[in-house]
C-alpha cells in the first residue's frame, strides 16, 4: 500500500474521503439538484404503480391513449423538479453528500433521484417529439446527459455504472425521438453534448475509489463481517455505525490467509486500474486476464477477491458499450445533418468526413470504423459488440433468454 500512498492515491475510505474534493457550494450543482429530488412526485393511487411500469414505446409505436394521458400527467406533476434540475446543471461542478469513509457501507441516495428525474425528461422528451417540438425534445436529451455528468467524478463504481445507464438511456430516447420527428437546427449541439459524455478517466476515478473502499474488508474482525451482512439486510442510515476500522481477526491474521489475498487483489487492481484508464479497445484485453485471474482465485480459496474483481472487469466491458452507443448517437446525428443538406442518406459513412465528422467513430470493440446499412425505410449504424462478430445489425429482442446462444450487434435505428 506504500506504493498506493506515493502515487498519491487512497488507500482507505478515510483517505478516499480526503481525495476526492470538496466543492464550493456556489458552484455545486448537488445542493439545488437533491433539493429537485425532494419536489418529485408520483400519483397517490394505483397509477404509481403503472406509472413505474411505462417505458418508451417500441420502434414504430406509440403509447395508447390512456398511457399517453398518464404519460403527460405524471410530467406536468413533476415539471418543478425539472426546471430546477435544468437550472442546477448550469453550474460548473458537482458534489454530491457522500460519506465515502463508510467504505463499502457508503450510502448513495442521491441515485435513485438521478434516475427518477432523467426517467421524466426521458417522457418529456418523446412526448415533445410526437408533437413536432424539436427545442423541447433535444433540451431534455440535453439534461439527461447533464445530469449523467454530475457522476462524473464520484469515485464509486456503482455511481459510474448508473452514468452509464443515464447516456444510454439518453441514447435510447434519442432513436425513439429521431424516428417520429426530426431535431431542427439542434443536430450540432446534440452531437456536441454527445461527444462531452465520452470520459476515459471516470472509471478510472471509480476502481480507484473501489480499491481505497475494500483494502479494510480483507482485514475484518467477525463483528465488523456481522454489521456489513445487517447493513445489507436493510440497516438505516440514521442508526449506520462508525466507519470500518478493519481490525483483523485473529485466526485470519496469524494463517496469513487475508493478508495473501490482499496482495493478490492489489496487484489485480493495479492491473485493472491501468486499463481503465485506456480507451477501448485497448482495456478490453482484460477479458484473458480475467479468466486467468479468477482461476488462480479460486485454486488458492480467494473468496473475497473472487466475489469482488468480477465486478471491476465487468465495467470495463460495460464502459466500451457506452461508448459504443455514444459514437452510434453521433454518427446517427451526422447522418440526419447530412440528409437535412442533401435531401437524401448517404450510401456509406464515408460521406459524412470530413463535413460532418473529422473520421468515422470507430467501433470500441474491434477498432473498426462503425457499420452502417440503409434499409427499406431509413438506416441502421451498430457495432459488433463484445463477442466481436459482425451480425450484420441483428438487433437483442428484449426477451431474450440465458438459453438464447444467438450473437447480436448494438445496434441504433432510425427508421423514417
Amino acid at each position: 500500500m506504500k506504493a498506493i500512498r506515493a502515487a498519491e492515491l487512497p488507500a482507505s475510505p478515510v483517505e478516499l474521503e480526503r481525495w476526492y474534493a470538496q466543492v464550493p457550494d456556489s458552484s455545486n450543482a448537488a445542493i439545488p439538484l437533491v433539493k429537485a429530488f425532494e419536489l418529485l412526485k408520483t400519483f397517490p393511487d394505483a397509477r404509481s404503480n403503472r406509472i413505474a411500469k411505462i417505458r418508451l414505446p417500441e420502434r414504430g409505436k406509440k403509447w395508447s391513449p390512456e398511457e399517453q394521458d398518464l404519460v403527460a400527467e405524471y410530467v406536468a406533476m413533476n415539471a418543478e423538479a425539472l426546471a430546477l434540475a435544468r437550472e442546477a446543471v448550469q453550474r460548473p461542478q458537482c458534489r454530491y453528500p457522500i460519506a465515502l469513509s463508510y467504505g463499502l457501507m457508503t450510502d448513495t441516495p442521491h441515485l435513485a433521484g438521478l434516475k427518477e428525474l432523467t426517467r421524466i425528461a426521458s417522457y418529456r422528451a418523446f412526448l415533445s417529439a410526437e408533437q413536432g417540438r424539436a427545442p423541447d425534445w433535444t433540451q431534455d436529451i440535453r439534461l439527461i446527459l447533464q445530469l449523467a455528468c454530475t457522476l462524473e467524478k464520484e469515485p464509486l463504481l456503482i455511481s459510474q455504472l448508473l452514468r452509464h445507464s443515464l447516456i444510454e438511456l439518453a441514447a435510447h430516447t434519442t432513436e425513439r425521438c429521431l424516428g417520429v420527428a426530426d431535431a431542427g437546427d439542434d443536430l450540432g449541439t446534440l452531437i456536441y453534448a454527445f461527444e462531452m459524455v465520452e470520459n476515459t478517466n471516470a472509471l478510472w476515478l471509480a476502481l480507484v475509489g473501489e480499491r481505497a473502499s475494500a483494502i479494510p474488508v480483507f482485514r475484518l474482525s467477525w463483528a465488523e463481517m456481522k454489521r456489513i451482512g445487517a447493513n445489507a439486510e436493510g440497516g438505516s442510515p440514521q442508526s449506520k455505525p462508525p466507519p470500518l476500522a478493519g481490525q483483523p481477526n485473529p485466526l485470519f491474521w496469524l494463517s496469513g490467509l487475508f493478508e495473501r489475498e490482499l496482495n493478490f487483489f492489489l496487484q489485480a487492481m493495479e492491473t485493472n486500474i491501468a486499463l481503465a484508464a485506456l480507451p477501448p479497445p485497448a482495456s478490453l484485453v482484460v477479458t484473458n486476464l480475467a479468466d486467468q485471474l479468477s482461476k488462480l482465485a479460486k485454486r488458492r480459496h480467494y473468496i473475497l477477491s473472487g466475489l469482488l474483481l468480477p465486478t471491476f472487469w465487468n465495467a470495463i466491458i460495460r464502459t466500451a458499450g457506452s461508448f459504443a452507443r455514444i459514437r452510434l448517437v453521433r454518427t446517427a446525428l451526422a447522418i440526419e445533418r447530412f440528409r437535412a443538406e442533401h435531401n437524401r442518406l448517404p450510401e456509406s459513412l464515408d460521406e459524412l468526413v470530413p463535413g460532418l465528422l473529422p473520421a468515422v467513430p470507430a467501433d470500441p470493440f474491434d477498432g473498426a470504423p462503425l457499420r452502417y446499412r440503409k434499409l427499406e425505410k431509413g438506416y441502421v449504424v451498430y457495432s459488433v459488440d463484445r463477442d466481436g462478430q459482425d451480425d450484420g445489425g441483428r438487433e437483442r429482442p428484449a426477451d431474450r433468454t440465458r438459453r438464447d446462444e444467438t450473437t447480436y450487434d448494438i445496434i441504433f435505428v432510425v427508421e423514417r
